[in-house]
C-alpha cells in the first residue's frame, strides 16, 4: 500500500467533465479497493464470441437482457459502439472494486459471494458513479453528492484533518417505492425523499442544489471545513496537451487540504487501498434498472496500513458474531422480547457508545417511550404525515437521535 494521502501531486490525471460556475455508519465492505475511470458501454451481444472482434474489455458483465462492457479508453469504447451499432455513446464512470474473497469483516464469505442461483456478488463486488457535469440532472448526484465527498471526507479523515461527519445512513437499506408494508424495513423512495436528499430534479442550478439538498448540505460544510467557501469548486480547470490531447491541469481551488482530497477522484490508482465501501441505495424514483434499484458506491474510510483495515474489520465482525450469537441462542436484545435483526437499522452515536447490546436496547426503549406518548405518529398515513409528527416531537438534545434515526427503528417497535 503506498503511503496516503496527497493524491493531488501526481502527474497522471482523469479528464473529468468541467462545469464552470461520528453517527453510526453502515458497516459497507472493508479490504482492498481498486478505483478507476472507466468508459462504459452497453449492448446485447456477447463479445466472448469471436465473430466479433470487438476491443477486450477492462471489465465486463451480464445483465437480465445485454451486457455493460467497461474500457479505459474512450477509444475502444466508441469502437465497440461502432461494432455493436449501439445509438448511446459511452458513459464515463468511476468504478470501484473489491474481490469478495478479500473482504474483511464479513463472517461468511462464502455467502458472499453466492452459489449457482447468483445469489450473492460473485467473485468481485463492483459498483460505479456516473462521472458526469452539473448540467446532468439525472446523475449528477451520484458523483457530485455522494461518490466524490465520500472519498474527500475519507481522505481528509485518514490526514487527520477535522471535518464534519458525513452521514449516509439513509441511503442504507432495501429500497420501497410507494407505501411501506407495516414493519417493512429499508430506504422509502419517493417524490419527497428525493428533493429532500438530492434536490428538485428539475433544478438546474446545482448551486440551490447545494444549498437545499441534505447531502448537498453535507458537501458544502465539508468543503468548508477544508478551507474551500465555494462548494461548486472540485475540480481541473485549466489545460494542457499530454501527447497531443488537452486535458486540465490545476484545481479551481486553492484551499491546500481539498486539493489534496480531490486528487483521490482525479489521479490514478496504482494499486489498491485499503477502505471502506459502502453500498448506498439510489434515492432517484425512477432509478430502478433491470428491475431493481440501482446501487452506488461510497468510499467513506481509508486505512493506511493492512493492519488498521483489519483492526476496523474485527470491530465489526465481533458485532457481527455477537448478534448472530444471540439470534441462535433466541435471546431477546430488546424488550418485550423483540429480536433486532442482524442488519438493524443505524444507531445514534450517543446511544451507540454505550455498547452495541446495551445501545441498541436503551434506544429501542428511548424510541418506544416517544411511540407511547404520541399516538399520533402511528397513526399517520404516509412518510410526509409521519416526518412531520416527528419533526413536531422529537428534539435531538432531548432524546440523542433525529427523527430520521426514530423512523428507522419504528419497524422494530410493537
Amino acid at each position: 500500500m503506498t503511503e496516503l494521502f496527497n493524491f493531488w501531486e501526481k502527474e497522471e490525471a482523469v479528464h473529468i467533465p468541467v462545469e464552470s460556475g461520528e453517527r453510526f455508519a453502515p458497516t459497507g465492505f472493508i479490504g482492498p479497493i481498486s478505483a478507476k475511470a472507466l468508459y462504459q458501454m452497453y449492448c446485447t451481444l456477447d463479445f466472448n464470441d469471436p465473430t466479433f472482434e470487438a476491443p477486450p474489455p477492462f471489465y465486463g458483465r451480464k445483465t437480465t437482457n445485454g451486457y455493460f462492457y467497461y474500457y479505459e479508453t474512450q477509444e475502444a469504447a466508441l469502437k465497440a459502439r461502432e461494432i455493436a451499432q449501439e445509438k448511446n455513446f459511452p458513459t464515463l464512470m468511476w468504478t470501484f472494486q473489491i474481490e469478495t474473497a478479500k473482504v474483511m469483516n464479513t463472517l461468511d464469505v462464502k455467502k458472499l459471494q453466492g452459489d449457482s442461483e447468483n445469489r450473492g456478488f460473485g467473485p468481485i463486488i463492483s459498483l460505479s458513479a456516473q462521472m458526469t457535469s452539473y448540467r446532468s440532472l439525472m446523475h449528477r448526484h451520484e458523483f457530485h453528492l455522494i461518490a466524490l465527498p465520500a472519498a474527500v471526507y475519507a481522505v481528509a479523515k485518514a490526514n487527520g484533518w477535522e471535518v464534519p461527519t458525513l452521514d449516509f445512513s439513509s441511503l442504507s437499506g432495501k429500497a420501497i417505492y410507494g407505501e411501506p408494508e407495516p414493519g417493512q424495513f429499508g430506504v422509502y423512495i419517493n417524490d419527497q425523499f428525493q428533493r429532500e436528499m438530492i434536490g428538485d430534479p428539475e433544478e438546474k442550478d446545482f448551486g440551490v442544489v447545494l444549498r437545499e439538498s441534505v447531502l448537498g448540505r453535507q458537501r458544502a460544510a465539508l468543503w468548508a471545513a477544508l478551507g474551500e467557501d465555494d462548494p461548486l469548486k472540485h475540480t481541473l480547470n485549466e489545460t494542457k496537451k499530454v501527447k497531443g490531447e488537452v486535458v486540465p491541469s490545476e484545481y479551481n481551488t486553492a484551499a491546500p487540504k481539498l486539493r489534496a482530497c480531490l486528487g483521490v477522484a482525479y489521479s490514478k490508482w496504482t494499486q489498491p487501498i485499503y477502505g471502506r465501501l459502502l453500498m448506498l441505495t439510489d434515492p432517484r424514483v425512477n432509478s430502478m434498472g433491470e428491475g431493481k434499484s440501482q446501487s452506488l458506491p461510497a468510499m467513506v474510510e481509508v486505512f493506511k496500513t493492512e493492519a488498521e483495515a483489519r483492526a476496523a474489520a474485527k470491530v465489526d465482525t465481533d458485532r457481527m458474531a455477537d448478534a448472530q450469537a444471540k439470534k441462535n441462542q433466541g435471546e431477546a436484545t430488546g424488550s418485550d422480547s423483540v429480536t433486532i435483526p442482524l442488519n438493524h437499522p443505524p444507531v445514534p452515536a450517543v446511544w451507540a457508545e454505550l455498547g452495541d447490546v446495551e445501545g441498541i436496547t436503551s434506544w429501542l426503549d428511548m424510541v418506544r417511550s416517544i411511540v407511547a406518548d404520541h399516538p399520533e405518529i402511528t397513526a399517520a398515513k404516509n412518510r410526509p404525515m409521519l416526518m412531520k409528527a416527528l419533526k413536531a416531537v422529537v428534539k435531538p438534545e432531548e432524546v440523542g437521535g433525529t427523527p430520521e434515526d426514530v423512523e428507522a427503528w419504528l419497524p422494530l417497535v410493537k
